[in-house]
């Protein structure tokens, strides 16, 4: 208020307002002040019923039980039992209440048409409670809006080593207490695809594309895009040795492979499909299968599950001479078996780099270099008298050329 101009005609009415203002609340405050003062001692000043607090309103809503979920818990497993393909009731049949439980909890960061990420985080479930839920009935008679009802919904409370609180319905409870001990028990069907920290690596453990499309690195349809760029960088090298090209000639069939993996391959069979067409394609390209040793052929899994076969079968092509994708028809059939088996993207990107590899090692192995001739020895009496590498004399400096 000092720094206003009392000078103008707006600035001199404002300030003159606020100095009343002012002046009004300075009152107040010592009106107040003495009357305080006046009470006597035995009379309390009790404070108004507005003044409590947001904790103690809600405290009796956040209170939970420690105990006696027996009952809901039962129905949790119960309802799992029957609506749930994510839960095996095996891990859970023996457990009688949640209290005490470990769990491991999905805690959802991104989700979109092409990709989902997630956190998970170990909890121990330390009560449970009743909350009121409102749910739609479905209009009788000539009732159009729906109706809601209050039900009463079992939750318990999840905790984690720092402190932070999740609430779990009976279905998400049964997940993550099946999640933790499949993970315990170290299952080797279990992995979480979706976890943040894959989403932002690909199979090397570095995302070596473009910034922005570090968090989809490891989704399907992304997985597909890379392989399509790679087809082509290894198809404008493999074209010039085909004579009959039956992948990139008119029949379309490669152009469609292209259509359906940048536009249609956003879950992880249609990229594995794309793949093993794209396998089919190349060992057709380079020449087809070895001959057959033998009349009867074991099966991929046949030859996987034989330690003596397993160990002699060699996937990558290392030797010079190479004649075609495959080394024999064993290591095609345990390729084709490990692909179709695998269910995660880092296992479809290995099984590409070992397709580019081969094709590779096919197309530097078939290459015909061209060899140049020797340069032949040329010796100082061939060349004659050399010049001199100084500057070029005038016509009276080569007149004196003695001279110099």
């Amino acid at each position: 208020m000092k720094g206003l101009d009392g000078r103008g005609i707006r600035e001199k009415e404002l300030k003159l307002s606020l100095k009343e203002a002012l002046e009004k609340e300075t009152i107040a405050e010592n009106a107040g002040e003495e009357v305080k003062a006046g009470l006597p001692d035995d009379v309390e000043q009790t404070a108004p019923a507005e003044t409590e607090t947001v904790e103690q309103k809600e405290k009796p809503e956040k209170t939970c039980n420690t105990s006696g979920d027996e009952t809901v818990f039962s129905k949790a497993k119960a309802l799992v039992q029957s609506e749930s393909d994510l839960v095996q009731y095996d891990l859970i049949s023996s457990l009688s209440s949640g209290i005490g439980q470990r769990a491991r909890v999905r805690i959802p960061l991104e989700s979109s048409k092409e990709f989902e990420t997630a956190r998970y985080e170990d909890v121990t479930i330390t009560g449970w409670k009743i909350r009121k839920d409102e749910i739609p009935e479905e209009p009788d008679g000539h009732e159009f809006e729906p109706s809601m009802r209050s039900v009463d919904t079992p939750i318990w409370r999840a905790v984690t080593p720092i402190g932070q609180e999740f609430w779990l319905s009976g279905m998400e409870l049964m997940e993550a207490i099946c999640r933790f001990l499949r993970r315990r028990n170290c299952d080797p069907t279990y992995f979480e695809s979706d976890a943040s920290f894959l989403a932002y690596r690909n199979a090397l453990g570095r995302h070596c594309g473009k910034a922005a499309e570090a968090g989809q690195a490891m989704a399907p349809i992304r997985f597909a895009k890379f392989m399509v760029r790679r087809e082509g960088e290894l198809y404008q090298r493999l074209k010039h040795f085909v004579f009959d090209n039956n992948w990139g000639g008119k029949n379309g069939n490669r152009n469609a492979w292209i259509t359906s993996m940048n536009d249609f391959a956003f879950d992880f069979e249609t990229a594995k499909e794309g793949l093993l067409t794209l396998e089919g394609a190349l060992t057709e390209m380079l020449g087809g299968l070895p001959e057959s040793e033998s009349e009867s052929e074991p099966s991929g899994k046949d030859l996987l599950e034989n330690p003596t076969t397993r160990d002699d079968i060699e996937l990558e092509s290392i030797e010079k001479g190479v004649k075609g994708l495959w080394n024999s028809r064993a290591s095609r059939a345990v390729f084709l078996e490990i692909i179709r088996g695998c269910t995660t993207v880092g296992f479809l990107v290995l099984g590409l780099e070992l397709l580019c590899r081969n094709t590779s090692a096919y197309i530097d192995s078939n290459t015909t270099v061209k060899s140049t001739p020797a340069a032949p020895e040329v010796t100082s009496y061939d060349l004659g008298p050399t010049r001199s590498s100084r500057r070029s004399m005038n016509s009276w400096q080569q007149e004196e050329s003695s001279f110099y």
